[in-house]
């Protein structure tokens, strides 16, 4: 939120507060403190009190007076209390807004494993499909083997709704066939891209111990550098 908002927030509270002030009963207790209250129910021995957030109880013995306003007043005071309900709903959303862009924008720290110099980092494919990938930034694409494709049902539609064939050109320089598809979801450790541009191969072309090739219609979507101190891929989303 803008601190222009939140200061017309805090004028409006404060408007309506002074506004409400004159609605309400006031009970003076005996140690000296007061507050502003509408008294909805009373006893010998205790006064019940609704205070704008609840009801509460006091004991007769510890009050030393109280000033009382008039129906219409209290009403007045119970409009009040709505109102600043629903202000303070509108700062909470608006500060709950802050925090979650702040945290999907903020850099996230995505660990990988090498293997025979390679990155290798574990991902989850539409929210089912666990594959481990290898970051190369040289694909354009996702590329992933066709145990995975199969199990995703890229080929049968259950994947994408128009799968288009082609080719790919994989790392020995073989031209491959492929199903061209968009994935719904890439979540790599929690940091995820949508509508990821993928190809599928059609046909098993090694016995790799990976699934794929995590590439840049995933890498892309963010501003992204290595930690190779830490074994780290840092990820941070780009700005719309």
């Amino acid at each position: 939120m803008s601190m222009q908002w939140r200061n017309i927030l805090l004028a409006t509270a404060m408007w309506l507060g002074a506004a409400a002030a004159a609605g309400a009963d006031t009970v003076y207790l005996k140690n000296g403190r007061s507050f502003e209250c509408v008294v909805v129910a009373e006893d010998k021995s205790t006064v019940e009190l609704d205070i704008g957030f609840g009801i509460t109880r006091i004991r007769v013995e510890d009050i030393e007076r109280i000033e009382r306003a008039n129906p219409q007043e209290h009403q007045q005071l119970r409009e009040y209390w709505e109102q600043k309900r629903q202000v303070n709903e509108i700062d909470r959303q608006q500060r709950a807004e802050e925090e979650q862009k702040r945290l999907e924008t903020a850099p996230r720290q995505v660990a990988y494993v090498k293997e025979a110099g390679h990155m290798i980092v574990e991902a989850v494919l539409n929210n089912r499909v666990k594959a481990r990938l290898l970051v190369d930034t040289g694909a354009s694409v996702i590329l992933l083997h066709r145990d995975i494709a199969d199990q995703l049902g890229l080929f049968t539609g259950a994947g994408a709704d128009k799968p288009v064939g082609g080719q790919a050109q994989v790392a020995d320089g073989r031209k491959v066939n492929v199903n061209f598809v968009l994935l719904d979801s890439v979540i790599v450790q929690g940091v995820e891209a949508r509508s990821v541009a993928t190809a599928a191969l059609l046909e098993d072309v090694s016995d790799n111990p990976f699934d794929g090739l995590l590439g840049m219609s995933y890498l892309g979507r963010f501003n992204f550098s290595i930690n190779q101190k830490e074994n780290k891929l840092v990820l941070e989303k780009n700005q719309p």
